[in-house]
């Protein structure tokens, strides 16, 4: 299975999207650690005014 912690959040340089950094361990059937990575995820922000065109925040 794996989980993934939040390590920071950040806005961007455009206002409608923010940097979140995380990461995210996968553990196998034993429970044992074998694979830790982490990334910078840019993702849209949920109230931004722009958003809303008839689709949902991905």
């Amino acid at each position: 299975y794996t989980e993934t912690e939040i390590l920071e959040t950040r806005e961007a340089s455009k206002g409608d999207r923010g940097v979140v950094y995380a990461e995210t361990r996968a553990r196998n059937q034993r429970g044992e650690l074998v694979m830790t990575f982490r990334r910078h995820v840019l993702v849209p922000k949920k109230n931004h005014a722009t958003l809303g065109e008839g689709k949902p925040p991905v």
